[in-house]
């Protein structure tokens, strides 16, 4: 029997450096395009973008010059992440919106296979509003997708059931990975 080949993809922390989730500033110190080729000559079959990394990069090589170098580096897989605070109301939701726009034009742009979602985090409270609100999230993940690419939305530790987003007329599913 032959060995199943495990791809593996580096998430943004894997090659950003100094920084962190959650930090004040999660921008890494490293040119996103450096980090490309050091994931791509390590053996990883794809990279994770922090949001903060996304919005630079929007800001100034923009999305089709990093697609066209993740492809060039032989990467299969990109990542983007991370949404927070989407259950929330008021301010912190306002700010989830934001972020949430702001990965899923980029999941378009960059042809990402994933959006990291996460929930609470060890936030108390979380558990009993991610029902409808992972519901809302999923339903505002829609839009047109690159050909041959899914993205699924990684819920993070607390959405108890993975098919609350189920897999919609798009083809994207949901993910469940429990991070307690």
């Amino acid at each position: 029997m032959a060995t199943p080949q495990i791809e593996l993809i580096a998430t943004s922390w894997t090659s950003a450096g100094n920084v962190a989730p959650l930090m004040p500033n999660e921008q890494s110190p490293f040119d996103i395009l450096d980090r490309v080729r050091a994931v791509a000559e390590t053996g990883w079959a794809g990279i994770g973008i922090a949001a903060a990394d996304v919005r630079k990069v929007g800001d100034t090589i923009g999305f089709a010059t990093l697609r066209e170098a993740i492809g060039d580096a032989g990467l299969t897989y990109t990542e983007v992440e991370m949404l927070i605070d989407w259950w929330e109301a008021g301010e912190k939701r306002a700010k989830s919106d934001q972020v949430r726009e702001l990965l899923f034009t980029a999941a378009q742009g960059l042809g990402a296979n994933h959006v990291k979602i996460a929930s609470g985090l060890g936030a108390s409270g979380v558990h009993r509003r991610s029902g409808r609100a992972a519901a809302r999230t999923c339903r505002r993940r829609g839009g047109p997708r690159p050909a041959g690419r899914d993205r699924a939305d990684a819920l993070l530790h607390g959405v108890h059931r993975a098919d609350r987003c189920g897999p919609d007329p798009g083809g994207r599913s949901a993910q469940l990975w429990c991070a307690h």
